[in-house]
Formats: structure tokens, sequence, C-alpha cells
């Protein structure tokens, strides 16, 4: 069974491990702190640590990330079975944010201003469990709270070989009223009333709209490479496997 130490304990005992270190500085140092990056106000740190085995004899190193805990929510309203898109009927439709995300590099590589169609999600506060962390995300985004049923959906790891365990954020699925959902107007215009809330913090100015999406215009942006968020399509997944939404005809 393998564990994880930091880089400092193990070269203390291991010190000739200094010399098979994969991750250096700019300058090409060992980092000689564990901890070399991070943002408190969010829990998020990068931890330089290495792989031992059973005996604690290290193996490789790694930048362990975490962050605190978070939500990904699925809001999405009752199935309503219509047997061709042009019916007229109303589809179930899902919340779906567009984000401003100028890290991100789309399928054609460009970077900067990328507009990245996401599920709400965020990070929780102090005292609060998932699902009153899910419910206050889509109250923020979308401005209701008008829910029928939450439901636990299961954990998502961003990215297993780097994410620890304590970073593992929560699917969580919230069926609406549809009728109630008819009635929110959630355009750009949610931007301003957000930002003027007490206690938002700046990067919700990144939110250029929240907008209930019928199901099968989400199917075709997942299709056509428009979300490309692990955590949405993780969530899309958990969603769709559990018979909620449906992503395509029946």
């Amino acid at each position: 069974m393998t564990t994880i130490r930091p880089i400092r304990d193990v070269l203390s005992t291991h010190p000739d491990f200094g010399e098979k270190i994969g991750w250096r500085s700019k300058s090409g140092e060992t980092p000689s702190e564990d901890y070399v990056i991070g943002n408190p106000r969010f829990g998020i740190k990068v931890r330089h640590v290495a792989v031992c085995d059973e005996e604690g004899a290290p193996i490789y190193d790694l930048g362990e990330i975490s962050e605190g805990p978070g939500s990904i929510v699925l809001a999405y309203t009752g199935r309503r079975r219509i047997p061709w898109p042009w019916s007229g009927g109303t589809q179930q439709r899902i919340a779906i944010l567009r984000v401003k995300r100028p890290i991100v590099i789309d399928q054609y590589g460009n970077q900067g201003n990328v507009i990245s169609l996401e599920l709400p999600r965020g990070y929780g506060v102090t005292g609060e469990d998932r699902s009153e962390t899910a419910l206050r995300k889509l109250l923020q985004f979308m401005g209701t709270d008008i829910v029928e049923k939450v439901q636990y959906l299961g954990p998502i790891n961003p990215l297993t070989s780097l994410y620890g365990p304590s970073n593992v954020n929560e699917a969580i699925a919230v069926r609406l009223d549809g009728e109630a959902v008819d009635k929110l107007k959630a355009d750009a215009s949610l931007v301003d009333r957000l930002g003027s809330d007490e206690g938002l913090v700046a990067g919700i100015k990144k939110v250029l709209a929240a907008e209930f999406v019928p199901a099968l215009e989400v199917r075709g942006s997942i299709c056509n490479g428009e979300i490309i968020c692990g955590l949405s399509l993780a969530t899309l997944m958990y969603g769709q496997a559990n018979g909620l939404i449906h992503l395509r005809w029946a």
C-alpha cells in the first residue's frame, strides 16, 4: 500500500531521492518547502509530496492539489415527453451558465475570453452541507429556490493523478417546478442583479448569462465541444445514468 509524504520529510530520510525529483522550480532547484502556492480564501493549495511504498521509501514525486469542498448543481425540470422537436411542446430543461474563462483553451486552440458553458457550482461555507451549498448556488445564479426534490449523485475528482481526497466535489441534482421556471427571466441582466448583492465575490462578473436550456440543446453543446468543463460533464453523466435527465430522444 502506497502512502503520501511531504517532500521535506522524505528528503530528510532519503536524501538521495533529491536527484530523482521531477517537480522543480523554474530555476531548476528542488522546492525546499512542502507548500508551494495556494489561495487561502478558497482553501486552494499545491503541496510538493512523494508517493512512497509500504516501508516509506519514495517512488516518485508530484504536486498534490487540494481545495475547499464544493458542489456542482444539476438543476433540471421534470421530464416532459414530446415526440418531435417541431411539435411545439416544452422540453426538459437544464440550468446552464455562460462563463468567461480567460485561462481556458477551446477546441480551436483559442485562449483568453473563451465562453464556457457550465453547470452552476461553487465552494461551500463553514457549517454548510453539500446540498445546502447547491441550493445557495442555485438561488445565486438562477434566481430561484422553488425546488421539488434534492438528490445526491456522487463524488467527482477533477484529476485523480494530482487532486487529493480533500478536493472531491459533490454532484447534487435539484429538480425544479417546470411552470415556475417558465416564469423566470434569467438572462445577461442577472449579472447586474447578482453583482449588487452583498457578500458576492467579484468573480460573479465572469457570468455572462444564466439560462434554462432544453436538454437536447445541452446534448448538442456537448457534441460540438461547447461544454468542456469536466465537472459539468461528469455531473451530466450522473444525471443521465440515474435517469433524471434525457439527452436524447426516447
